[in-house]
């Protein structure tokens, strides 16, 4: 084999990059999208949002064998903005694995990245390969605990999460029995109405979203800075998939949104956010959420959320009676932290606002 050279990716490299991708994970994208995959790596690549991209490939053998991307986006940390390197898709040709490439690829790619750019985070990832260089790369565990909030919506759904079976002890037996009897007394007609709040859904997210988001965001300790440019290139975009965005309105303002997705037969609250005095649109929310996949004929709901996150108990009033635990942590590689800023981030009782399309799961 000829030696392998490391390059930033150039216009052009889309078609050689998908058949990196589709050979390297059979099939890709990984979510459902109504539009060519070309497409979809397409609007990915331009990680909108994002103030700088450093989207890497390896090269042998006069084709792409090796590439990540990788895009430089704003974050906040107790209140302070920082700089965070994301990852999102890496892979190595199945004929190239073994030689070291990914770890020379990422080499390559830090040398660059700016010198205000706190860590690099991409770690929503089970895929075992990354998880050994995570490891062998030390990095550092987020101590805040991400679950799975589910929202059952039929009764066999209810059932299973709140693990509703004869064989059970009789304790926990008589605990699934009361929550099931619980969630069956809002479940006809998913209860309550979104009250003070309109809830309508809407194709994009207009100038109103400017003013909501800095204060949407301001009680976190840790958290995407996200911007309109950032949230209509992610939700708004069919190349992304099909999403639906809703919003909690009171008064012509905007007090909250959700944004939905169905794909792989699952369906997800992708994204969630509220006014910290308007914490009962989130309730409302949830609830438009749950009727609207409802209707389409889902029969749970999922929500990944910090155990700690103030959104977990609307979520709960709202019939997220379930929960299931991410066995595996989110992580961080420090590239330019200081101490204090590692064991900030290190803290158990941070506040850390992150959802499940802050990632490209779904």
């Amino acid at each position: 084999m000829d030696s392998v050279t490391y390059r930033w990716f150039r216009d052009g490299d889309e078609s050689g990059l998908l058949a990196l991708l589709q050979a390297a994970f059979g099939r890709w994208p990984g979510v459902d999208v109504p539009c060519e995959p070309i497409e979809h790596l397409r609007w990915k690549l331009r990680m909108g949002g994002s103030t700088t991209t450093l989207h890497t490939v390896a090269e042998a053998d006069g084709r792409i064998v090796a590439g990540q991307l990788l895009s430089v986006q704003p974050y906040a940390s107790r209140g302070q903005p920082l700089s965070i390197l994301r990852g999102w898709d890496s892979a190595v040709h199945p004929d190239y694995r073994g030689r070291g490439i990914m770890r020379e690829m990422r080499e390559f790619a830090r040398a660059s990245v700016p010198e205000d750019c706190l860590m690099h985070f991409g770690a929503f990832t089970r895929n075992p390969a990354m998880l050994r260089v995570h490891a062998r790369e030390g990095r550092i565990a987020f101590n805040v605990k991400m679950e799975t909030v589910i929202a059952p919506l039929t009764v066999r759904a209810a059932m299973e999460t709140l693990r509703l079976y004869p064989t059970r002890a009789p304790g926990k037996l008589a605990r699934s029995s009361v929550s099931f009897l619980r969630w069956a007394a809002r479940a006809p007609g998913l209860g309550a109405g979104p009250g003070q709040y309109t809830v309508r859904e809407v194709a994009c997210f207009d100038e109103r979203i400017d003013g909501f988001l800095p204060e949407a965001t301001s009680p976190f300790d840790y958290a995407l800075l996200r911007t309109r440019e950032f949230l209509n290139w992610r939700y708004a975009d069919a190349r992304a998939g099909l999403f639906h965005i809703k919003l909690a309105e009171l008064g012509g303002r905007i007090a909250g949104y959700t944004v939905l997705r169905e794909t792989g037969g699952r369906a997800y609250l992708a994204d969630l956010m509220a006014l910290p005095e308007h914490l009962e649109a989130v309730r409302a929310l949830a609830r438009a959420a749950m009727a609207h996949f409802r209707r389409a004929g889902a029969s749970r709901v999922e929500c990944l959320i910090a155990a700690n996150h103030p959104y977990r108990k609307p979520l709960a009033s709202a019939g997220f009676v379930g929960r299931r635990r991410r066995k595996t942590p989110l992580t961080f590689q420090p590239l330019h932290a200081t101490p204090e800023q590692i064991a900030s981030l290190s803290d158990a009782d941070l506040r850390i606002h992150l959802m499940v399309g802050d990632s490209d799961i779904v």
